[in-house]
């Protein structure tokens, strides 16, 4: 049995893989057994390899993280479970530590949050240049971000959109509520290398409860953490393909709140 390797802590430790070092055929083949009749059934609908190659990444990729932490569960004897508005948390009985996780994935990159015991929520996305980002803006943000975007010239809208954007996804997600939460509710503000919240009603409240973070991620891509805790913690990177884990991956933070 392999070694376990819990996280420290105060500890948030962020996984990052793509799926252009993986062959479908090949990963299927030497792999696809660790996926649990779920998982596997919902494989085999995608239609397109480039869909299949992901869920079947993303699935192995938090079993074999898991494992990396607590190597007393093998990667196919993970189980999980959702909450009323789909978070997906571990469902095994009898865990040594808590390790809440998230994922998020987009086009061919994948990444996992993984903390020491506090809500964590990550997002990314592929900056999309056909996006007509004022009007999604207008529709789905606040007022204040919305009248932000609009100040900026086409080229500036369409990062801070998706600056705006995962940071939403990532609060959302580590709040555990989805979409139930409204979208133009809450605010980002950003002030140099600043993140700043605010909201309305009970989630003005949680303005002292979060830190967030922008981390540099590939070209073409941002990448957004939500932090449920107002501890000092350390952020770690580390990357997963297909010979193995590689450790001390750096990552840094372009903005934080």
């Amino acid at each position: 049995m392999s070694q376990s390797h819990p996280i420290v802590a105060n500890t948030i430790e962020i996984w990052q893989a793509s799926t252009e070092q993986f062959d479908f055929a090949h990963l299927k083949a030497s792999e696809g057994h660790l996926l649990n009749a779920a998982e596997q059934k919902k494989l085999s609908e995608f239609k397109f390899e480039a869909d299949q190659l992901r869920y079947l990444v993303t699935r192995l990729f938090i079993r074999k993280i898991l494992s990396h932490y607590f190597s007393g569960i093998s990667p196919e004897y993970w189980h999980f479970k959702t909450n009323a508005f789909g978070k997906p948390s571990i469902a095994n009985q009898k865990m040594p530590f808590l390790l809440p996780f998230n994922l998020s994935h987009t086009r061919q990159q994948i990444v996992c949050a993984v903390s020491s015991g506090v809500d964590v929520g990550i997002d990314i996305e592929h900056v999309d240049a056909l996006r007509e980002y004022s009007d999604i803006a207008a529709r789905f943000f606040s007022s204040p971000e919305s009248d932000y975007i609009q100040s900026l010239d086409t080229e500036h809208q369409r990062h801070a959109f998706y600056q705006i954007w995962t940071l939403k996804e990532a609060f959302i997600k580590a709040e555990g509520k989805g979409l139930s939460l409204p979208l133009d509710q809450f605010s980002f503000r950003f002030d140099e290398q600043n993140i700043a919240y605010s909201g309305k009603g009970e989630l003005a409240e949680l303005k002292e409860q979060y830190q967030f973070y922008h981390l540099k991620s590939k070209a073409d891509h941002v990448l957004s953490l939500a932090v449920k805790s107002t501890n000092p913690f350390q952020l770690i990177g580390k990357s997963f393909n297909s010979l193995g884990f590689i450790e001390s991956v750096a990552l840094d933070i372009e903005m934080s709140s």
